[in-house]
C-alpha cells in the first residue's frame, strides 16, 4: 500500500492532527438571499483579521438583515486595498467596485470586480 501523503493523515488523532487552535472561522462569501438575486445588500467592513496559516487575511462584514432588525456578519477572504469601514457591495445590481461580490453571468466584459462566485449556490470565492 505505501505510506499516506501527510496532508491525508491530518485529523487521525496522532501527531500529524492540523494546528486549529487560533483559527477564526471559514472564509465564504453570503448565502445568494433574493436581496442579493434581485437587487443588492450593503455592507460595511468592520475589521481586517489575521487568520493562522492563511495566506491572506480574512475581513469581518457587517449587513443589515432585510428581513429582521438585526445584524449579519460574514467573513471572507481580504485583498489588496480594502480598509475598515469600506462599503461592499453584493448583488446582482450593486454598484461595481473593484472589491464588490456578484456571480459571474451577471457581470459585463468590461467591469472589474473581486468576488463572484461561479453558481449562484457556491459560497467560495474565486
Amino acid at each position: 500500500m505505501g505510506r499516506q501523503i501527510r496532508g491525508q493523515r491530518k485529523g487521525r488523532g496522532s501527531v500529524f492532527t492540523s494546528h486549529t487552535k487560533h483559527r477564526k472561522g471559514p472564509g465564504a462569501l453570503r448565502a445568494l438571499d433574493y436581496a442579493e438575486r434581485n437587487g443588492y445588500i450593503r455592507g460595511v467592513v468592520r475589521e481586517l483579521v489575521h487568520d493562522p496559516g492563511r495566506g491572506a487575511p480574512l475581513v469581518r462584514v457587517q449587513f443589515n438583515s432585510p428581513y429582521k432588525y438585526k445584524k449579519i456578519n460574514e467573513q471572507w477572504t481580504a485583498t489588496e486595498g480594502t480598509y475598515t469601514g469600506q462599503f461592499i457591495y453584493c448583488g446582482k445590481r450593486g454598484a461595481a467596485s473593484l472589491f464588490s461580490s456578484r456571480i459571474r453571468t451577471w457581470l459585463h466584459s468590461n467591469r472589474s470586480f473581486c468576488y463572484g462566485n461561479m453558481h449562484a449556490f457556491s459560497r467560495v470565492d474565486i
